[in-house]
């Protein structure tokens, strides 16, 4: 670029642009990496283009991303009285599927101390009862859990009394079940589901119910190996 009128009023179209551009994206101050005064001396003119853009340094301020303050740990924030209950996962919070977080074992008595209730809020397909006595092995208190809502149970309500609103057909269905082998499998055996596994026999299925990813269930109640 040359430092005529025209050069420095594409350069002026190109940062405001982006400059507005940020700002609407993420509402925060924008950071344009150079030396304006080094760019003043290289190009005349930018002097009075820099007085009608707000720059700041590479450390902008980005408050929109930080919280609004700091705690030194769940006992600051439980003694704060704000709080009357707390929703935690299971993997990733708790445990890492093999063994705890010894913080998050710690974290949780305090919170069944300080009389906050404690519920699990799970993506895993299997049902809600039990989930908090499947944490005993990693080190937790089954006591400490007040309840606890899977995927599998939000499944299991609207197979069983739910399927108009969703628009799934009457029951008895005949479903693709993908299923767990080595995790335990999970059966559909249930009444109140209304489901009929039909093997891979896609073209007679209803829907697929999802479960596992490591086999299909077959209308004999077995599960076939199946990489899915």
């Amino acid at each position: 670029l040359g430092t005529g009128s025209a050069d420095l009023e594409a350069i002026e179209r190109v940062v405001l642009g982006f400059s507005w551009m940020v700002r609407a994206i993420a509402n925060v101050d924008v950071c344009i990496p150079v030396d304006p005064m080094r760019l003043a001396e290289e190009l005349p003119g930018f002097c009075s283009f820099w007085a009608t853009v707000r720059l700041t340094t590479i450390r902008s301020r980005r408050s929109v991303c930080m919280a609004s303050s700091t705690r030194q740990g769940l006992g600051e924030v439980l003694s704060s009285g704000k709080y009357e209950g707390i929703l935690l996962d299971q993997f990733g919070v708790l445990h890492d599927g093999r063994t705890a977080y010894v913080e998050a074992i710690e974290c949780v008595r305090l919170a069944q101390e300080a009389g906050a209730k404690v519920a699990i809020v799970s993506n895993t397909s299997r049902r809600s009862a039990g989930c908090a006595a499947k944490l005993v092995k990693y080190g937790y208190d089954e006591s400490w859990f007040d309840a606890a809502v899977t995927s599998g149970e939000l499944a299991f309500e609207v197979l069983s009394s739910r399927r108009h609103e969703f628009g799934l057909p009457d029951s008895p269905s005949k479903i693709i079940h993908t299923n767990w082998i080595e995790r335990g499998t999970i059966s559909v055996d249930d009444p109140l589901l209304g489901v009929q596994p039909v093997g891979e026999d896609i073209d007679s299925a209803d829907f697929i119910l999802c479960h596992g990813t490591e086999g299909i269930s077959l209308p004999d109640g077995s599960v076939k190996p199946a990489s899915l």
